[in-house]
């Protein structure tokens, strides 16, 4: 339950600073330092928290965790990488690669564990940190091969359409705990589908943005709130080891 009304009341946080963009559409707040710090914060929770489901005290690991893990890993690593990187399309495209990677593990809970072998299990947040690492990489490497992500100082349909299938990935992904929470009543469930409910409200918002805007500032807010909530896990699980 604490959990379900952490969430509510970052959503209603959400649309409360919405709010400025209805009365000053035009405002902008180009802050470079505070949104890498922003960035790098969330991406280091994202890191440790990995660590921690795929060391889980006293417990098997299993397919979930892994996937979990490898969501959180690959998004970490990205969103470090996006925290250096000077805007332009390299910029937006490291956001963009980190929640589709991310989503994209996260998604892969609905594969049942039983048609996983330990094997897959732990090659998969390696195979993600390698595929993370070169991703990165290669688009701070090679800035002129990254296509248009911002024209006219709006998101161009390249830059809008890998956050609309992470939307939809975790909002897919938050639907499968919620599901898992009713049958085995843990609050891990709860506290799983709570943050990938938030995190594909993030990047629903991230889809009507434009950089720099109340909406996109928002976007990071959202973000930011559920990075709390893995760091608050974060600490509950080192306490209780």
């Amino acid at each position: 339950m604490p959990y379900l009304v952490f969430t509510a009341s970052i959503v209603g946080v959400l649309f409360a600073s919405l709010a400025p963009h209805a009365l000053w559409p035009d405002w902008r707040w180009h802050h470079e330092p505070l949104h890498s710090t922003v960035e790098a914060v969330g991406g280091l929770a994202a890191i440790a928290m990995a660590i921690v489901l795929l060391h889980k005290p006293n417990e098997p690991v299993g397919w979930k965790f892994h996937a979990l893990a490898s969501g959180f890993l690959g998004m970490g690593l990205l969103e470090e990488f996006h925290a250096i990187a000077q805007p332009g399309d390299g910029f937006v495209l490291l956001r963009n690669m980190a929640s589709l990677i991310g989503s994209s593990s996260f998604l892969l809970v609905w594969w049942p564990d039983s048609t996983r072998t330990e094997v897959e299990r732990s090659r998969l947040p390696w195979v993600v940190t390698a595929g993370a690492l070169s991703l990165g990489t290669w688009i701070l490497a090679f800035p002129t091969l990254i296509p248009e992500m911002v024209r006219n100082g709006e998101f161009t349909l390249t830059a809008v359409a890998p956050q609309s299938l992470a939307c939809l990935f975790f909002l897919a992904s938050a639907w499968r705990f919620w599901l898992d929470s009713r049958r085995s009543g843990k609050s891990e469930d709860l506290l799983f589908a709570s943050l990938a409910l938030l995190f594909g409200l993030a990047e629903f918002v991230f889809i009507y943005s434009i950089p720099w805007d109340s909406r996109w500032w928002s976007w990071h807010l959202l973000r930011l709130m559920a990075c709390l909530l893995v760091l608050a896990y974060i600490s509950r699980g080192y306490v209780l080891a």
